[in-house]
């Protein structure tokens, strides 16, 4: 599944191409200007730009000059009437990929849309590819080269400056709870403590005592409450989370945005949710709708390694340099495992990077990984996205014909 960004500013056509390339799997996001565009561009990985040429105030050459200053290697194409023809020709040598007549085909847009997405990955070269050494953290843990996770790091400052909740959305393995600690370490509360609850693993006693005590002060536990205390809490995997204790949770939020013991707030207390889901799918579940829309002040939504695959490589060096200690040790790739790891569609996202990383250092003797170094599923990644798929032949045969017929017009009209 690619991530496609459809603009155009007239809706009709956008509801079209997003339900056509909805239905072969893709992600589509729809913008009707080329401001709004740019805007998602910065926050959001984005695989290719399908863009109308005539647009105002700015058409779609300006937007492909702004987004290639984002993604230099994304594929563009344009969809552009026939009599234009000529003149998206002369703009490809200027960093357009390609361009689609108007009205436009159903195959013609399959087919194209196939080519660039497979296109788009980097060939396999002769030279070994080295991983970047002693980079830069965020908030002294956080790796965030991809324009998501920079994204992220901005939402985890706006979060530690506010008391309202914060929600954390993604998938197992995106690192939840790393975002967490990172919001507390910034929080005015970062003295105190960072308390985890896990509502998958613990019992919806020790969850309830830790989280509210009792009037009375007594425990039904023999785990200490946090009331009263200086602290973050972090309560992890929250729709495993008992109809009661969400019931409570949500009462006890909406009444002031701060969780309370009896009617005593605590200020000083912030509460930070995640779950391992996108917001969308968390929207739908019952009794979170009112959590996510009125409570939660912040919220984060951790975007999957297959989307931000510009954050592997400094990763995987991070991962080597914390089994070994030594930057200037890590090992080199073959480019063609550099393509595997760029294919493969990691379901278990940083935390299966890590595992690899672990997995290829047991294996690594002269400095060097190869292909049969890497686990079967990953290497099997290496043949996805051929450059001599069916539809790239489609995709020049398509183009031949569009050519011979710019031909035969020009030809008419002298």
């Amino acid at each position: 599944m690619a991530v496609i960004l459809v603009v155009d500013d007239e809706k009709s056509i956008l509801d079209v191409l997003k339900i056509l390339l909805q239905s072969q799997g893709h992600d589509v996001i729809v913008a009707q200007n080329g401001t709004r565009a740019l805007e998602v561009l910065a926050e959001k990985h984005v695989d290719l730009l399908l863009s109308d040429v005539r647009m105002v105030p700015m058409d779609g050459h300006d937007l492909r000059k702004n987004a290639k200053a984002l993604y230099p290697a994304m594929p563009v194409v344009l969809m552009t009437g026939f009599r234009n023809i000529g003149i998206e020709l002369a703009n490809m040598n200027l960093g357009v990929f390609d361009y689609i007549i108007k009205p436009i085909l159903m195959e013609d847009l399959f087919d194209i849309v196939e080519h660039w997405l497979n296109a788009s990955y980097p060939p396999a070269s002769e030279k070994d590819v080295v991983l970047p050494a002693q980079m830069s953290y965020r908030f002294g843990t956080i790796i965030a080269e991809s324009p998501e996770m920079q994204h992220v790091c901005r939402n985890i400052e706006l979060a530690a400056g506010l008391s309202t909740p914060t929600l954390l959305c993604g998938e197992a393995g995106t690192g939840k709870s790393l975002i967490a600690k990172a919001i507390h370490d910034c929080s005015s509360r970062k003295n105190g403590s960072f308390v985890a609850l896990n509502c998958a693993k613990m019992s919806e006693t020790v969850i309830s005592d830790r989280l509210f005590g009792t009037a009375d002060g007594s425990l039904h536990s023999d785990t200490p409450a946090v009331v009263g205390q200086e602290c973050t809490i972090f309560l992890d995997e929250v729709t495993m989370m008992t109809p009661w204790l969400l019931t409570q949770l949500v009462i006890r939020l909406a009444k002031s945005g701060e969780v309370k013991n009896g009617s005593e707030p605590l200020p000083a207390c912030g509460v930070i949710l995640a779950a391992n889901s996108t917001l969308e799918s968390l929207s739908r579940l019952g009794g979170f709708e009112l959590l996510i829309e009125q409570i939660c002040g912040t919220r984060i939504e951790l975007k999957p390694l297959r989307e931000s695959n510009a954050d592997i490589l400094p990763l995987l060096s991070h991962f080597f340099y914390k089994a070994t200690g030594d930057w200037n040790g890590n090992p080199v790739l073959a480019s063609e495992v550099y393509v595997a790891l760029l294919r493969h569609t990691w379901p278990q996202n940083r935390s299966e990077l890590s595992d690899l990383a672990s997995h290829l250092l047991g294996k690594v003797t002269d400095g060097r990984i190869t292909m049969d170094m890497l686990p079967q599923d990953i290497a099997a990644a290496y043949g996805k996205g051929s450059h001599t798929t069916a539809a790239g032949l489609r995709f020049i045969a398509r183009r031949s014909k569009s050519l011979q017929k710019l031909v035969r017009s020009a030809q008419y009209s002298q």
